[in-house]
């Protein structure tokens, strides 16, 4: 078989091999002919398919942008084998209801896909883009179409939340589709409707697909994702255009020549650093100076401010969480080098969990520092600022109806307290006090501060004067002012808060020193009801809580020559308001100092027409000598140890009506008639400088000057004019017997602990106010004293009814008194009158100094009544007029009888009596009298020496028809300073009835209070 298959294959070869061949040249002009054919199709390809492709291109180009609404134009389209394209000369725009954007980009050169000019992708390659300019200018609205617009509804939170996802999707979607980007010298310009507001100058934009080196910025707070991204450079300068901006503050630099001055704001420099990283659509961004040593804003508005950005930085998810954070921030309000406000911020943080949420705010490490007296220029630059800034007026405009402002700010607050999210971390707050415009003092008011607010709770807690302190506080829904507000004060020191340190000094209030002691403190406050500012709310408002005062201390000038100290107070109280009165009331008030513990109660009302105080204190059981020992110390002085006995429970009340203090209304009961004095113990520093005498011994009588001769007198000798009636006298002074109690056994001669030597004939030299080469003593052992039993009654009465009416009622201190001090002091707005009574002036002049100390008032009471207890009032008012001070170096009734008058001081007249009485508080008035050789006809003085004669008629001292005889109430000196008496009276009277006892009342219509007025004591008359 196989062999037969081989011998035919054999004899086809051999018919092939004997077959005719076709012609040669027919075969090769028919293969020719075929790769001619192919040769030409393919050079027709590759000359045709560019402009194909590049027809192609333009198509899907320009349908994609018709589709966006944008207006792209391009002078040359270039095609770049294989796929890129080249535009040239391209202009743009596009525009929106209330906006266009127009622009203009040299060249842009873009990396085609295959897949893309074919139309079945949207990919696209690298993009560069050089020379390009972006105009975005606001339009003029139409009026009726403002007016449609504004009626329409605004979108709902979920539409614009979808609408901003669809952006972001859109972004992402455009940005996996696109390559890397590069764009150089770009301009982009910001303008209203006919001015630049802004113009930023863009030199490099580069996103590349290839990562930045790591933290390219060197921030913490800026450090590249962990998964893979693209990165964004880019840099220019941004450069504020605002041409009303610009004039306005260039006023302010040089307001008394504005067309001279050429104030713009510089250009701002800025670089940019972002990563973009696709898988979990983030974008991290910082925004700053080229230069990481320089900050990304820093603007001076000359008077105003002087701001400093350091850096931004920003991030966000697919999730839309922002978050933005502002670096390094600082504020300087004010001059520059002066500035009232400063702030510094290490970090300003924005966050929002979603676009629907609220936006969080953290600001961390903030310190404030604040300059009080700076404050009123900046206020002054800053409302130049404001009125710069209104529009003038046109004499087409209309006046625009009121709005109400008050309400838009006080919703927008109420809205942000409920909604808003702020906290506070490590804030520090200082205090400036300037003195001859510089910092003389940096106080630090809270340190270590953190502070939330968050649904409509506030929380806060700091370190202020080395202590601890809590704040929180509630608002409710729909109301501005909190609901509840707690504080909470630990172991604050007082000698560590502002204006408590030693040097303080308030002008305004004359008073310099410092205040210490820790400080404790536990109070609430809360509110009912709808506050409102008008009568028919029923709002109120308490506070209530507890304060205590630790090892207090306390030095100012005008208390005690040393500082006050181990004083420990507390108290515990609550305050309501009610909004439909004016009225605050102090209800549940329990205070404590020492062992001294009472209810305080009052009300503060009728504010702020015509406000009236009332205070009440009740003081629980206590012995009067744990009350008085209670007293600081410094208070007491020498006399800490005194001793009392007795047990009260006072009560102490307050009636201030504020705009009208004549009707001040103070009173104690159950304390004076229930304490005596037992002992006064006062220390050997404390003891008075002075010698007991034997006797007094009598004095002789000086050489006397040639007398003035007289017509009256001598007629008035010689005539026969009846011999006057004795002078008359109440019953008390008319059956006093001038006897003085028994010295104690226990007394001891040269021992002047208590107030015995009173008793006794003592001599005193005086120190105080005297020249000091003359010598002055005084007391009943010196040879001027003048027994009260040898004088005429009115003598005496005079000098006591000059001072205070309730002389032989009082028990050595005079509420009346008291009463008139508040009430002069008050109307003065200063210290004047310090209501002491006769006693309480005799101590001033033999036990203590002048100086004007609440410490002296404190021991002049005490002492005064330890004597009310052991010397008899007559005894009191004798040692007065014997001591007290009548002109220079003139001290005792005595010594000023014969300076003034030339005569002994038993020969004084009721007119002479009554001059001595009324020149007791500013006794150098009687030299300058002496020299003008008359003493005033008429206003003050005349008028007081009218009353103190109504006084001595009232009293029984003067009959009436006495008193008449005296006028007129004027005295005369010769121009040698001799006196010249008047004529004596002429008629003879009965002496009247004198009043049954002393009364307790001043007469009906007659003022009380000692006048330091024009019509009363000299100006410049500061008793106390």
């Amino acid at each position: 078989m196989l062999r037969h298959a081989f011998e035919r294959a054999s004899d086809r070869l051999k018919v092939c091999k004997f077959r005719p061949r076709p012609q040669k040249q027919s075969i090769m002009s028919r293969r020719f002919v075929y790769f001619a054919l192919i040769g030409l199709l393919l050079g027709a390809l590759l000359v045709g398919l560019p402009y194909g492709l590049k027809h192609l291109a333009e198509q899907q180009l320009r349908a994609q942008l018709d589709q966006r609404g944008v207006d792209l134009q391009w002078e040359e389209l270039a095609w770049q084998w294989p796929t890129t394209v080249e535009l040239s000369d391209v202009k743009f725009s596009t525009q929106r209801a209330t906006f266009q954007i127009s622009g203009g980009i040299e060249r842009v050169e873009v990396a085609l896909s295959s897949s893309s000019m074919l139309g079945k992708s949207a990919e696209i390659g690298d993009v560069s883009l050089a020379s390009g300019t972006l105009k975005i200018q606001k339009l003029a609205g139409d009026p009726a179409l403002d007016s449609a617009q504004n009626d329409v509804a605004p979108d709902s939170p979920q539409t614009t939340v979808a609408a901003v996802e669809n952006l972001w999707a859109k972004l992402w979607e455009g940005l996996g589709k696109t390559g890397n980007i590069e764009a150089k010298d770009l301009k982009i310009q910001l303008l209203d409707e006919s001015h630049t507001l802004l113009e930023m100058q863009i030199t490099e934009v580069v996103l590349s697909e290839d990562a930045l080196r790591e933290n390219t910025a060197g921030d913490p707070n800026f450090l590249p994702p962990s998964t893979a991204h693209r990165t964004l450079r880019a840099q220019g300068e941004v450069e504020l255009k605002t041409a009303k901006y610009s004039a306005i503050f260039a006023q302010l630099t040089a307001p008394e020549n504005p067309d001279s001055a050429d104030f713009e704001f510089p250009p701002i420099p800025w670089s940019l650093d972002a990563y973009l990283a696709a898988a979990d659509q983030s974008i991290t961004l910082k925004l700053g100076a080229p230069s990481p040593e320089d900050a990304l804003l820093s603007l001076n508005i000359p008077n105003i401010a002087d701001l400093n950005l350091h850096h931004v930085t920003a991030s966000t998810d697919r999730t839309l969480k922002l978050d933005l954070s502002a670096h390094q921030a600082s504020a300087r309000l004010g001059s520059v080098a002066k500035p009232a406000l400063e702030v510094d911020v290490l970090q300003i943080r924005a966050t929002r969990a979603s676009p629907t949420a609220s936006i969080a705010w953290s600001i961390i490490e903030p310190t404030l520092a604040v300059a009080p007296t700076r404050l009123t220029e900046l206020q002054r630059n800053l409302t130049d600022l404001r009125d710069a800034l209104k529009p003038e007026p046109t004499a087409d405009d209309k006046p625009a109806a009121k709005s109400n402002k008050s309400g838009g700010w006080r919703m927008r607050l109420t809205h942000w307290l409920q909604r808003g999210d702020l906290s506070i971390v490590n804030g520090h707050f200082d205090l400036r006090l300037v003195e001859g415009g510089e910092v003389a003092r940096e106080i630090a008011l809270v340190q270590n501060f953190d502070g939330t607010l968050r649904d409509g709770r506030l929380q806060t807690k700091g370190v202020s004067a080395g202590g601890r302190v809590r704040l929180g506080a509630k608002f409710t829904p729909g109301s501005w002012l909190p609901h509840a507000v707690a504080l909470e004060l630990d172991n604050i020191r007082l000698d560590d808060l502002p204006g408590v340190q030693e040097g303080r000094t308030l002008p305004k209030r004359g008073v310099r020193g410092r205040i210490g002691g820790i400080i404790d403190a536990n109070l609430r406050l809360w509110t009912h009801g709808e506050l409102a500012p008008v009568r028919s709310a029923t709002a109120s408002v308490n506070l209530g809580g507890s304060l205590t005062w630790r090892d207090g201390n306390v030095d100012i000038s005008g208390l005690a020559d040393t500082p006050i100290d181990a004083i420990n107070a507390s108290t515990e109280f609550l305050l309501s308001w009610a909004a439909n009165t004016s009225r605050v009331e102090l209800s549940q008030a329990r205070v404590q100092y020492g062992p001294i513990v009472g209810n305080l109660r009052g009300q503060w009302r009728d504010y702020p027409l015509d406000p009236v105080l009332d205070l009440a204190l009740d003081i629980d059981e206590i012995g009067c000598q744990d009350a008085v020992r209670a007293l600081p110390d410094a208070l007491l002085g020498a006399y800490r140890d005194i001793e009392i006995e007795g047990k009260a429970a006072p009560r102490f009340s307050l009636h201030l009506p504020v705009y009208h203090p004549r009707k001040i209304r103070i009173q104690v009961e159950d304390f004076v008639d229930l304490c005596h004095v037992t002992a006064l113990k006062a220390r050997k520093s404390a003891w008075p400088d002075l010698t007991i005498a034997a006797h007094a011994a009598p004095k002789p009588a000086p050489a006397q000057k040639p007398a003035r001769f007289n017509p009256s007198g001598l007629l008035a000798h010689f005539g026969a004019a009846p011999t006057p009636a004795p002078w008359p006298a109440p019953p008390f002074v008319r059956d006093e017997t001038y006897e003085l109690p028994e010295i104690p056994s226990t007394h001891q001669r040269n021992r002047f602990d208590d107030v015995h030597w009173l008793n006794r004939p003592f001599i005193k030299q005086v120190t105080e106010g005297v020249t000091e080469e003359v010598e002055v003593l005084v007391g009943p052992g010196t040879p001027d004293y003048k027994p009260l039993r040898d004088l005429p009654p009115y003598v005496g009465a005079a000098a006591y009814l000059s001072e205070e009416m309730e002389f032989y009622e009082n028990h050595g201190i005079d509420l009346g008194l008291i009463q008139r001090a508040l009430r002069i002091d008050f109307e003065k707005g200063r210290f004047v009158y310090g209501g002491s009574t006769i006693t309480q002036q005799l101590v001033k002049n033999l036990f203590l100094s002048r100086d004007k100390k609440l410490a002296r008032k404190f021991k002049e009471a005490l002492i005064s009544w330890r004597i009310e207890d052991t010397v008899p009032k007559w005894r009191v008012l004798e040692l007065y007029i014997n001591v007290i001070e009548y002109a220079q170096d003139i001290y005792g009734i005595g010594p000023a009888a014969r300076y003034y008058f030339d005569k002994d001081a038993a020969d004084l007249t009721p007119r002479e009596a009554v001059f001595l009485a009324v020149l007791k508080p500013a006794p150098w008035y009687g030299d300058r009298f002496r020299r003008r050789r008359s003493t005033p006809t008429k206003h003050w003085w005349f008028d007081r020496m009218g009353e103190i004669m109504g006084r001595l008629v009232d009293k029984g001292y003067l009959t009436a028809e006495q008193a008449e005889a005296e006028k007129p109430y004027i005295l005369e000196w010769d121009k040698d300073g001799r006196y010249i008496p008047a004529a004596a009276p002429a008629v003879a009277v009965e002496p009247a009835e004198p009043e049954a006892a002393p009364r307790n009342t001043a007469p009906q219509g007659m003022d009380l209070a000692p006048h330091i007025t024009d019509s009363a004591n000299p100006p410049g008359d500061e008793r106390d």
